[in-house]
């Protein structure tokens, strides 16, 4: 990859992990306050997710789009936005609260309460942060995508 390419791709992952870091902070601060361990559960989740959901939240956005697309063809494309926010509300917010979870909780008999408590708690960011990523952060990531694509 050469330098032009790298200027154009680096903001997206910085962003990216702007949103785990602060995501992460948010759902660590939900789910055990400023506890004694809280720095160091934070970092865990946020490694966590930005390793492993980041690249999952990229791809499942590109599928649930042609998805969308595909099963409202003719519907107005604010509409399909709105659609494709509240799944990816649904489908991130599972898999980043059960991850924030694992590495404050790990497995306890209540478990499923803890992760069911912080998923109903974090509604309110989730669907600010996914209504923002698809009507702004998304249409910006697939401009400058094929901006880079478009550099030879």
């Amino acid at each position: 990859m050469n330098f032009k390419k790298l200027k154009k791709f680096l903001p997206i992952i910085l962003f990216i992990a702007l949103v785990a870091l602060s995501l992460t902070f948010i759902l660590t601060y939900i789910n055990i306050w400023f506890w004694n361990w809280f720095l160091i559960w934070w970092f865990k989740s946020f490694i966590i997710t930005f390793c492993v959901i980041s690249p999952l939240w990229i791809s499942s956005t590109f599928i649930l789009s042609k998805l969308v697309n595909f099963i409202f063809p003719k519907t107005k494309e604010i509409t399909k936005k709105i659609i494709l926010a509240i799944l990816m509300w649904f489908v991130i917010e599972f898999f980043v609260s059960f991850i924030n979870v694992c590495s404050t909780f790990w497995f306890v008999y209540n478990f499923l309460n803890i992760w069911l408590r912080l998923y109903i708690n974090s509604i309110p960011v989730w669907i600010c942060l996914w209504f923002f990523m698809s009507f702004v952060f998304k249409p910006w990531m697939w401009k400058r995508i094929k901006s880079i694509k478009e550099i030879d």
